[in-house]
């Protein structure tokens, strides 16, 4: 058990530091903290979140993403061919478009 935990957290940290992965998911899912408020009421500070991959991503659909090296945490309000728009529950303004294959 403990060479599993050990396994884990090398993959995690050789993931971060070698290619700026904030959130490795070696079995297909990932764990994250929530760091702002900027989805209120929906999840606030400090929850934890479970993250799995997911192939399609429709309107409405709380997302994770890397944006300048940090992950955020949004819901898609528009997409355009490959591109979407997120914004956080509780900000008034939408987020740069990104594009789905960086999701």
């Amino acid at each position: 058990m403990i060479s599993l935990i050990l396994g884990f957290g090398i993959y995690g940290m050789n993931a971060k530091m070698l290619m700026n992965d904030q959130m490795p998911m070696p079995l297909g899912f990932g764990i994250g903290v929530i760091m702002s408020g900027s989805m209120e009421p929906e999840l606030s500070v400090d929850d934890l979140i479970f993250v799995v991959k997911d192939k399609s991503i429709e309107l409405d659909d709380v997302i994770v993403y890397q944006s300048k090296g940090m992950l955020v945490v949004h819901k898609v309000v528009k997409i355009d061919g490959d591109q979407i728009t997120t914004r956080g529950t509780a900000n008034n303004t939408e987020d740069d478009p990104i594009s789905i294959k960086k999701c």
